[in-house]
Order: C-alpha cells, then sequence, then structure tokens
C-alpha cells in the first residue's frame, strides 16, 4: 500500500477509477468539466494505492480543494458548525479544512478476496487523509448510500454524522433508491475513526486475511 507520488501513479489510479466507473455505473471523468446530470464526475487530487505482485489492484481517491459534498450536496457552513456543535468540537475543527474520501475501486478479477476492505482501513490513515499544511485539523465528509454506511463505515467502526440527504442527479442513478437513499455526513478523525485506522502506517507491505 502506497500514496501515489508520480505523475505515472496518479494516471494509473485515474485510469482504473474510469474503468471501473465506467464499466458499471456509465460514468466519465474530467480534470475540468463537470456535469453531475450529464453524468461526468471531478477525478480526485491524491490517491492510496493498493498492489499485489507489483499489479495496482485497487485504489482510492482524496478531494483535497473544494469537496464535492459542498459543491453538489447543499452543504453550507452552518450544516458543519451544527454538528460540530452537537459533538462539541467547535473550538477544535471549526474553521479546518474538509477533505473528502472518493471512488473507492477494486480491479475486476480481484474482488471478494478481502482487498476492499483493507484499502478502506488505509484510506482512512492520517498519513493519506491530512496533507502537511493541514497539521491533523482537517475533517472528513462523505456522501454515500446507507449500504455503504453499514457495510463499510460500520463494520469499520468509523462513526459518520448526519449532514442532509443528498440532491438527486442523474450520476447517481444506479446506487441510490428510496430503499437505498444518499447523504452527506461528517468525520471528525482523531474521535470518530478508530486508532487501528487512523494511525494505519503508509507506505507498508501487509498480508490480507479474509473477504470483502
Amino acid at each position: 500500500m502506497k500514496i501515489a507520488a508520480t505523475s505515472s501513479e496518479i494516471m494509473q489510479c485515474k485510469y482504473l477509477i474510469a474503468d471501473v466507473y465506467h464499466r458499471n455505473y456509465k460514468i466519465y471523468f474530467s480534470n475540468d468539466i463537470f456535469d453531475l446530470n450529464a453524468k461526468i464526475e471531478p477525478y480526485p487530487q491524491r490517491y492510496v494505492m493498493g498492489f499485489i505482485d507489483g499489479e495496482l489492484v485497487a485504489c482510492t481517491g482524496l478531494y483535497t480543494g473544494q469537496t464535492y459534498v459542498e459543491k453538489y450536496g447543499d452543504i453550507t457552513d452552518q450544516d458543519i458548525q451544527r454538528v460540530l456543535q452537537e459533538a462539541g468540537m467547535t473550538g477544535r475543527y471549526g474553521k479546518s479544512k474538509k477533505r473528502e474520501l472518493t471512488k473507492f475501486v477494486v480491479k475486476e478479477g480481484w474482488k471478494k478476496k478481502g482487498i476492499g476492505r483493507f484499502l478502506w482501513t488505509a484510506s482512512h490513515s492520517r498519513h493519506f487523509i491530512h496533507i502537511d499544511s493541514d497539521n491533523e485539523d482537517s475533517m472528513i465528509v462523505c456522501c454515500a448510500n446507507q449500504y455503504i454506511y453499514k457495510h463499510f463505515y460500520e463494520t469499520a467502526g468509523i462513526r459518520t454524522r448526519f449532514l442532509k440527504e443528498f440532491p438527486f442527479y442523474k450520476v447517481h442513478e444506479f446506487y441510490r433508491s428510496p430503499e437505498n437513499p444518499m447523504d452527506s455526513r461528517l468525520i471528525l478523525p482523531e474521535i470518530d475513526i478508530p486508532p487501528e485506522a487512523y494511525n494505519f502506517v503508509l507506505p507498508g507491505e501487509y498480508d490480507i486475511v479474509g473477504k470483502d
């Protein structure tokens, strides 16, 4: 597992994400043209990679500028402040930057081998979600359907704090429904992410046991 550092590594991650999302959801990606109703999404700016025997088999991204939730989810500073006040953390995170974990993918042929859950843990590492200039003060926002929150966040012991329901866009037509709605949430890393995930060391080599 490692954080993508070179232009070649970043391109590998972009290609894998674009391939998986187009194959499964008919979604396209761009660096500068975004239209969720035309199913064109922005690429993340930062990536963590998972290799097996030198082959890139999984990756996930991080929005480090304006997040997807802030840009498309109708989330305001007041929404964030409300949740921080409820958590008693306005003094710690009041003006912090926001990051967003996004575009979590496993290459075809490598699913159901435990890689997804392992990458999920690694992606919540302080080494990935914080950048040097953050001084570890950044908050995490996320948007997902209820299946993802239950199957990945809750199973990993990661607490998510409800912000509001996510607006409907055509880009989400294949993975949201009235029975499986989508919403935006907030994660306060130091108290919401279990130590084994938050302190996960990157880069590193690990043995994987179990299934997704």
